[in-house]
């Protein structure tokens, strides 16, 4: 009996010795995750990918106002020998396609805090900085780091 119990205790431990290093995967039946304050190799890792935008509310005209989007995505490309991008587009124009820089900076709703953002070029030369906010179900939630900023709801393509 003492041997079935030593074997299948090594059984187990041997398991949890494999288990131990795996990649975590993102989880996107997850009903509320917070990213912006997760390390970055965290959050390229649940951003990456293409993504479907639908909507941004916020902004000057306030959190009642919604700005709907007909087949636009945004793809972030993340490539740690080349660099990572973002490619925001729709059927007829591109609104960014280019380098995207991760970095450090203050959060201009909270000045206390900080959190990494995403730094890109919207077309021809304007600069914006996103924040991966969270995830809520399906759903990724950027937002601009600036005051009174838009919020834009984008869901994974599969």
């Amino acid at each position: 009996m003492k041997k079935y119990i030593l074997i299948i205790v090594a059984i187990i431990s041997i398991y949890c010795i494999a288990c131990k290093d795996k990649k975590v995967e993102p989880h996107y039946d997850i009903v509320y995750f917070d990213l912006k304050d997760k390390p970055l190799g965290a959050i390229k890792n649940y951003i990456k990918g293409k993504w479907k935008m639908h909507y941004s509310s916020g902004g000057i005209a306030g959190p009642n106002f919604k700005n709907y989007y007909s087949n636009t995505f945004v793809e972030f490309i993340i490539n740690p020998s080349t660099g990572d991008s973002i490619k925001w587009y729709n059927d007829t124009a591109v609104y960014s396609n280019g380098n995207a820089i991760f970095n450090k900076a203050p959060k201009f709703s909270n000045n206390t805090d900080s959190v990494y953002e995403i730094k890109f070029i919207i077309l021809p030369r304007s600069s914006t900085n996103w924040i991966a906010d969270q995830i809520q179900k399906d759903t990724l939630i950027v937002g601009e780091n600036a005051f009174e900023s838009l919020t834009y709801f984008l869901t994974k393509v599969k």
